[in-house]
């Protein structure tokens, strides 16, 4: 089994005001480290900012309707699990997930988490009924119907 390294995600403000996420590891990991890491890095730090991105045009959307939509909550979920297979590619993972997709998406942890074991829970995204309350879902209320 392959030595996997636990990284970070840092949030950067560039002089222009811009924001950007750039992926971090601990020191001791930069000893036992390839020349690759800068290259995996920076790949992480792509699909991170791509995640976050598409989540938060997501939830901006959301904030817009009368009641919450389940799918699209659905759909931030599996982006986040799209990158945490991503990271399975390289030697690194994602320490404190919930923390870093919390901080960066404006939600608590406890949202991420429940986020994450929604979309885990339904595995489609037609599985969800559109009619019945994010509300319902988040709470693990709703079962897989069959």
């Amino acid at each position: 089994m392959r030595q996997r390294y636990p990284i970070q995600i840092q949030v950067v403000e560039k002089d222009s005001g811009n924001i950007v996420f750039k992926a971090s590891l601990p020191v001791e990991s930069i000893f036992n480290s390839s020349s690759k890491f800068d290259e995996l890095l920076a790949y992480v730090e792509r699909k991170y900012t791509q995640t976050i991105r598409e989540c938060k045009e997501l939830l901006k959307r959301s904030t817009f309707q009368k009641r919450a939509n389940s799918k699209a909550y659905w759909i931030i979920g599996d982006s986040i699990l799209k990158f945490m297979r991503s990271l399975e590619d390289t030697p690194f993972y994602l320490r404190n997930q919930c923390a870093f997709f919390a901080r960066d998406l404006g939600l608590s942890q406890t949202s991420i988490w429940k986020i994450i074991r929604f979309r885990k829970k339904f595995p489609k995204k037609d599985l969800i009924d559109p009619t019945i309350p994010w509300s319902l879902y988040r709470e693990g209320r709703v079962e897989l119907s069959r």
